[in-house]
């Protein structure tokens, strides 16, 4: 089952670019696979420089294009290297959309660093208390606040229905640049033999 992005590499496709390298091409599958594996490296290399940017909120950074990157997969099928990015997050990056709750009847968003990545429901319940919030734009229903002491309140959480994300420009490399990288990688095999 495919969960992400697949990217297709087969020679065929660049018969005519190939064949002006040599005339003759012997195996595709292994021109493929090559191929795929130039690629897919030119896409690791990418999600490894994305991972080297801050949390865009200056909060602790939770990796998620290192775990977008060891979740590429590079295989050969039918005369065509696949590159396969296997983790579903990353179509939400790519193709952009909205996101809705799956298994609650909210989308929690943490307003606070030590949130990240915990689930509201993972604490007492009298932690924190729900403040209504009207007139908000992006589904925002309201917050989860708790109380500090000393009348202070700290909101906590954001409660939205849905949320929609636009795709990230620079998720993958443009699609023309690794087609170069294909088949110059395709062509410095062909010349080996």
């Amino acid at each position: 089952m495919i969960k992400g992005k697949v990217i297709a590499i087969p020679p065929t496709a660049f018969l005519d670019e190939l064949k002006a390298t040599t005339g003759r091409i012997r195996d595709r599958n292994r021109l493929a696979k090559i191929g795929a594996n130039a690629v897919g490296n030119k896409i690791k290399s990418h999600f490894r420089e994305l991972n080297q940017r801050p949390n865009k909120n200056g909060w602790t950074k939770s990796n998620f294009w290192a775990q977008i990157r060891d979740s590429v997969q590079v295989t050969t099928e039918s005369d065509a290297g696949i590159v396969q990015i296997d983790d579903p997050r990353f179509n939400l990056k790519y193709f952009g959309g909205t996101v809705t709750p799956k298994n609650a009847k909210l989308l929690t968003i943490p307003l606070q660093p030590e949130y990240a990545g915990v689930m509201p429901s993972t604490f007492p319940k009298d932690k924190f208390f729900f403040l209504p919030v009207k007139n908000m734009s992006g589904g925002s229903i309201g917050i989860l606040a708790e109380a500090l002491g000393d009348n202070k309140v700290r909101a906590a959480y954001l409660l939205n229905k849905w949320t929609k994300h636009a795709p990230q420009p620079d998720a993958l490399p443009p699609m023309d640049e690794l087609r170069v990288i294909a088949v110059d990688a395709m062509k410095k095999a062909i010349l080996r033999g």
